[in-house]
């Protein structure tokens, strides 16, 4: 990103580039979170785990994104590039696989395999649906920028400071999310998250100073990264077994699709139609909502269980260089 010319396409292309790489650790990372939330009973866990760790990386990169917004771009690139290295030697030390998953040597027919029990999978694409339909809602991210930006003349630095308030409210939500998986099912937990983050919307309202900036986003960062973490956790039990990473990153791929389509939605209202900011909180918030007509159609498998007590649905991979999924 640095180094391409500063051309729109150059730009686009490199950033493409960058984000199908960061799509492939965040799949196999998914898959190992996956594997062994199953293997353990704590999926909800792991993905509040994860969350928890991303938030905290969200508090420390936000006011630091702010102080680089002002600096040279080599400068953040290069600081970006170091920290993505900073993450191959504890992966290269510290994750230690089996022999068997190494000794496969016939890829092609395994991911035929594993793609043809991804795609028969009803649980996964139900889920992957949901996922989808919750990231949909017309999205205020972006329009929150400009308007912040022009309309209420924050300067970047608080703004990262209001993003760094997200990763707070997301550590906190992560911890809450810990407490609730193993004391409801996840139907329960999954719908009461979505009325979470779609009543969390609605205080972007009343925003008008840097104080109700910041307690505005606290509020939303804990309503919609509830839902997220609730998200996970339904991917994670959804995803068959001996499928993990490819599973994963398919329900993954529906949820960034969603949020895709919710950003250029919400922009093209916001830009294109001139809507004001508030008529878009509220659609965001009505549309978040309506996801709760769709919970009661999931498999009752997935849905009706507490943490550790649930798994997902099970099917044994056929004699293909696979090696079969071992049951707990």
């Amino acid at each position: 990103l640095a180094l391409v010319p500063r051309t729109y396409a150059c730009l686009l292309w490199a950033a493409i580039a960058v984000n199908v790489a960061l799509v492939v650790v965040s799949s196999a990372t998914g898959g190992l979170l996956v594997e062994e939330g199953q293997k353990l009973g704590a999926t909800g866990r792991l993905s509040s785990a994860r969350s928890m760790v991303m938030y905290i990386a969200v508090f420390l990169v936000g006011p630091t994104g702010g102080w680089l917004a002002t600096r040279a771009f080599g400068l953040t690139a290069g600081i970006a590039a170091v920290m993505l290295l900073s993450y191959i030697p504890p992966v290269w030390f510290l994750l230690k696989e089996p022999r068997a998953a190494k000794a496969n040597k016939n890829a092609l027919v395994v991911a035929w395999v594993q793609i043809k029990l991804a795609v028969s999978s009803r649980g996964l694409w139900m889920a992957a649906g949901l996922l989808f339909l919750v990231h949909l809602s017309p999205g205020f991210q972006t329009p929150l920028y400009y308007h912040m930006s022009n309309n209420l003349h924050y300067s970047p630095a608080f703004i990262g400071v209001t993003d760094a308030v997200t990763g707070v409210a997301g550590i906190v939500a992560s911890f809450i999310y810990l407490w609730i998986c193993r004391r409801m099912s996840l139907r329960l937990a999954y719908s009461l998250t979505i009325v979470a983050a779609a009543v969390g919307a609605l205080p972007f309202l009343f925003l008008a100073s840097k104080t109700s900036a910041i307690l505005i986003c606290f509020v939303y960062g804990l309503g919609m990264i509830l839902a997220d973490v609730a998200s996970l956790d339904l991917a994670a039990r959804a995803t068959p077994k001996g499928v993990e990473a490819m599973g994963y990153a398919l329900m993954i791929s529906f949820w960034n699709i969603g949020i895709a389509v919710s950003d250029v939605s919400g922009s093209f209202l916001y830009d294109r139609w001139h809507m004001p900011f508030s008529a878009l909180v509220w659609i965001n918030a009505g549309t978040t909502a309506l996801v709760l007509f769709a919970v009661p159609f999931l498999p009752r498998r997935l849905m009706n269980g507490r943490e550790g007590e649930t798994m997902a649905e099970f099917r044994p991979v056929p004699d293909s260089g696979v090696p079969p999924p071992i049951n707990p």
